[in-house]
């Protein structure tokens, strides 16, 4: 454990070095090119603007995501700019720190690979908020393996992770078997706590942020990206075609239908 701590600290040293190389990089190597932080950061940042004015993040353009986004990165504001990273950063060291408590111990040397691994750790300090997303879902395997009194919680941190993004869900068959695994398929009383606490977590969220933004919330955290067109940011086997098609709801739908049909058999 002591070795697993010592590593995660040289971890975090590791990420406040590289958001203070991008606070250099950004302001005095990158001129007119791109920069470190990544434009989504500044997206959130400028939606929390919003919410300190008792306002909808969704007035910011592009803003599609959860109205939690925009509350946790308000100290941008009035702290410094890079509270986000900070959080991000600290967010993916303890997902190391995760990947060691899940492991058996004999294996925890495995936790390393992402203490030093350069990619999520540049993704981190760029802004990118997908470690927090990450920390939820390893914190939900977590609970599930450790703990047989507390299945509650696990489905109130799957009902998190997929309010932050959508992809977790597809976890949750694999955890409502796990769970009393050698019941079979029968609905036993944990089992019933997973799906009940996931599904009242779930509206919970969702009516308290409807309630306060309205449709604009609904669209932009959930169905805009059923129906979106993003031929240039992925590898999607339809690129082509949605490049050269104009623009079209039905045939966003049609492509998203396989999505949903891999993530049930996966899962």
């Amino acid at each position: 454990m002591t070795s697993l701590i010592v590593h995660a600290i040289v971890s975090l040293i590791f990420h406040i070095l590289l958001i203070l190389y991008g606070e250099f990089y950004d302001n005095e190597l990158a001129g007119d090119g791109p920069l470190y932080t990544d434009i989504d950061y500044r997206v959130v940042t400028d939606a929390s603007k919003y919410v300190l004015q008792n306002e909808s993040p969704y007035r910011r353009t592009t803003y599609r995501y959860t109205p939690l986004l925009a509350y946790l990165l308000t100290p941008n504001l009035f702290l410094d700019e890079n509270w986000g990273k900070f959080v991000f950063s600290i967010c993916d060291v303890f997902i190391g720190i995760l990947i060691g408590w899940i492991l058996p111990i004999h294996q925890r040397k495995y936790a390393l690979i992402w203490f030093y691994n350069p990619m999520s750790a540049v993704i981190a300090t760029r802004g990118s908020y997908e470690s927090i997303v990450a920390v939820i879902v390893l914190t939900m395997l977590y609970n599930a393996k450790q703990s047989n009194e507390r299945t509650w919680l696990t489905g109130i941190l799957l009902a998190l992770a997929t309010h932050f993004k959508i992809y977790p869900i597809i976890y949750s068959l694999a955890l409502y078997f796990y769970i009393d695994h050698n019941s079979s398929l029968y609905l036993t009383f944990r089992r019933f706590q997973l799906v009940m606490s996931f599904i009242l977590t779930t509206i919970i969220l969702n009516v308290i942020f409807y309630y306060y933004y309205g449709y604009n919330y609904l669209h932009e955290t959930y169905l805009y990206h059923i129906i979106r067109r993003d031929a240039r940011h992925n590898f999607s086997p339809y690129f082509y075609l949605t490049y050269l098609s104009p623009k079209s709801y039905l045939l966003s739908l049609i492509t998203f239908i396989p999505q949903i049909f891999n993530t049930l058999i996966l899962s």
